[in-house]
């Protein structure tokens, strides 16, 4: 499951959708094109019009969605032609362009269909000069339109002229067609849900992405259910793969008829989330007949699901006909969908098609009125362009990284198509891969630019409020960064700045290269003074504040200089307030030594005697020889480890 397999050319198969006006003889076309009559309902044989779906197969190259021409449908013809290939505009020669010829025009191009044939049919009812006259009103409406340089074929479905034509034309487009682009994730929407009598229940629709072989697992979205395939046909024969651009039926384990419906989408698990808010591009069309205000409530119809939203226009308080601009959809409900798809906006009330767009972000921020602004974002990803629109995500996650799973369900793609562009964009610099802890993760190269300032600028004020400390303590460094940091961005730029010589890492401190701990003269005279009181005390050292009364220093200068003489190694710390030179310290380690060397261990109240000193001491030096690897606790008792001081 997941990326479809190379297929071979002669193989090209498509899905095309019937439009046009009502009673133009779409589904009529269809049966004279197939033998099969795409109208399956009572209502539809008993009434003579289409009024929902109907699937019919031209030979194993193609299948045939037909779809209701009338007004009161258009909510079924928008979920049949969402998942086309290539378009049979239909235009009824007794009729001419009608109202719903030119509502089906404008869905199509808003669905982003690009290929099509014109079949101007029903020309045994009028005459050759009346047939020139509806050609050129056909030619005028498609001007500047995805079907301007479409083939004309006059055609009769009664009397079946012009039906070979039609079918020649057919198999040149369907050759002619690109290879429809593949996400890598299995992704159907349910355009049909029904039972078959000893399998259970069977849903059926076009393959947008991917593959699915019968065993695999899947889920059905936005209800969250999990679903295995039982069995696949495909144009009415079974198989056990179906992929991208095929129309499938798939026999599901795991689902009841009357738990689906029309809308919902099969899709494979794990990278797909409901969602309720889509931001997008969007377009008002011309006929709309007057400004879309925001929050104006509409019919979203996307993918073969229809769902009540709200519109939120970002830059301006109304859109004017024959505009653009980028929004963000608030719907009523959940919905799945795929990053770039295509969709139609109705009015509330009365029913008419009014605009449409793409899909730019699945899974945008609940942004407030006061909050950061989506539209440089927005305006990166308007191109559908997957180098640029990674990049730009990266770019927006700031000083967090993203991994490579996330990157694929904000993109809707297989990670493994992701790959390559995001080693190009690593190539080219203008993003950082990271590892930590077995995680992959990227971050845009501006957001490392901006942590190695940050934290050079740091220890540039640290080092100058502490002047006297070696350095500071990395995690006190990361904490104390102006903003949050992905870990993993953190340690790649400590390894970046460490690299190229621009910080210094001593242990667990950080420091920039040029800075030098260096005593004053007077700090040098108070250093002398210091160590020769800690000398004088012993192995009873007296704490910093009684040191700073003996010595008549405040305590901030005191502590400082004890740090900066710890870190040359000229102290040692034993307890939070309390220090040994390192004359003494060497001593103690020479005297226990000799003494775990006689008699292999020594406990507390023996060093305690070896110093001459308090319980207390004793046990906080022992416990600083345990810190240093010096000595281990094995019970009760030390035992020598290593010689750490010498």
């Amino acid at each position: 499951m997941g990326r479809s397999m190379a297929q071979d050319s002669s193989a090209r198969r498509a899905i095309i959708g019937t439009a046009g006006h009502v009673d133009h003889g779409k589904s009529s076309l269809v049966k004279a094109l197939t033998g099969t009559d795409p109208d399956r309902l009572k209502e539809e044989k008993e009434r003579g019009m289409t009024i929902d779906l109907g699937f019919a197969y031209l030979g194993d190259k193609a299948a045939i969605v037909d779809v209701p021409g009338h007004e009161r449908f258009i909510k079924n013809m928008v979920a049949g032609v969402s998942t086309i290939d290539l378009v049979l505009f239909v235009v009824a020669a007794d009729d001419g362009v009608m109202p719903q010829t030119r509502e089906h025009l404008d869905i199509l191009n808003l669905l982003r269909v690009r290929r099509g044939i014109i079949a101007l049919n029903k020309i045994d009812l009028v005459e050759p000069e009346w047939l020139e006259l509806v050609e050129e009103e056909i030619r005028s409406l498609v001007r500047g339109t995805f079907l301007e340089s479409a083939p004309v074929v006059r055609v009769s479905a009664v009397t079946g002229e012009g039906i070979e034509e039609l079918r020649r034309q057919i198999d040149q487009a369907i050759a002619e067609l690109p290879e429809r682009a593949d996400r890598g994730l299995f992704f159907m929407p349910i355009d049909r849900v029904f039972l078959l009598k000893g399998f259970g229940t069977v849903v059926t629709g076009s393959v947008l992405s991917g593959q699915v072989r019968v065993g695999d697992q899947l889920e059905i979205q936005p209800k969250g259910i999990e679903v295995r395939v039982r069995s696949i046909q495909r144009h009415g024969k079974p198989v056990e793969l179906v992929r991208v651009a095929e129309r499938a039926g798939i026999n599901l384990l795991g689902a009841e008829k009357e738990t689906l419906e029309r809308g919902d989408v099969l899709v494979e698990p794990g990278f797909y989330t409901p969602t309720d808010r889509l931001d997008v591009q969007l377009q008002l069309l011309p006929s709309a007949g007057r400004p879309l205000r925001r929050l104006t409530r509409l019919r979203l119809h996307l993918g073969t699901g229809e769902y009540l939203c709200r519109v939120w226009l970002y830059d301006r308080e109304s859109l004017d006909p024959g505009e653009e601009c980028l929004a963000q959809l608030r719907l009523e409900q959940k919905v799945v969908t795929n990053w770039g798809a295509p969709f139609v906006l109705r009015s509330y009330s009365p029913l008419v098609t009014i605009g449409g767009g793409v899909v730019l972000d699945v899974y945008p921020a609940r942004r407030c009125r006061k909050g950061p602004s989506p539209l440089a974002f927005l305006q990166s990803q308007k191109d559908l362009d997957l180098g640029r629109a990674l990049r730009a995500r990266i770019q927006l996650a700031g000083l967090q990284s993203t991994d490579l799973k996330s990157l694929a369900c904000q993109l809707t793609t297989h990670p493994d198509l992701l790959k390559a562009h995001l080693g190009q964009l690593m190539a080219s610099g203008e993003i950082v891969g990271l590892s930590r802890a077995g995680r992959e993760s990227f971050v845009h190269a501006e957001a490392v630019r901006r942590v190695e300032e940050n934290l050079l600028e740091l220890l540039r004020r640290y080092h100058a409020s502490y002047p006297l400390r070696e350095g500071m303590n990395r995690s006190e460094a990361q904490e104390s960064l102006p903003e949050k940091v992905d870990p993993g961005l953190f340690e790649a730029v400590l390894e970046r700045l460490t690299a190229r010589g621009a910080i210094v890492q001593q242990g667990a401190l950080l420091r920039l290269p040029e800075h030098e701990v260096k005593l004053t003269e007077a700090e040098e005279t108070l250093r002398a003074r210091l160590l020769e009181e800690l000398d004088r005390s012993g192995f009873s050292p007296p704490a910093v504040g009684e040191l700073s009364a003996r010595l008549g220093v405040g305590v901030a200068q005191l502590t400082a200089l004890l740090s900066a003489l710890e870190s040359k190694g000229e102290v040692l710390q034993i307890e939070s307030d309390c220090y040994l030179t390192r004359r003494l310290a060497k001593q103690a380690e020479q005297l226990l030594r000799r003494h775990c060397e006689e008699r292999g261990e020594i406990t507390v109240s023996e060093f305690r005697e070896l110093l001459g000193t308090t319980r207390r001491y004793a046990l906080a030096l022992l416990l600083r020889f345990d810190e240093l690897g010096v000595t281990e606790r094995v019970g009760d008792v030390r035992r020598l480890k290593a010689d750490r001081l010498s």
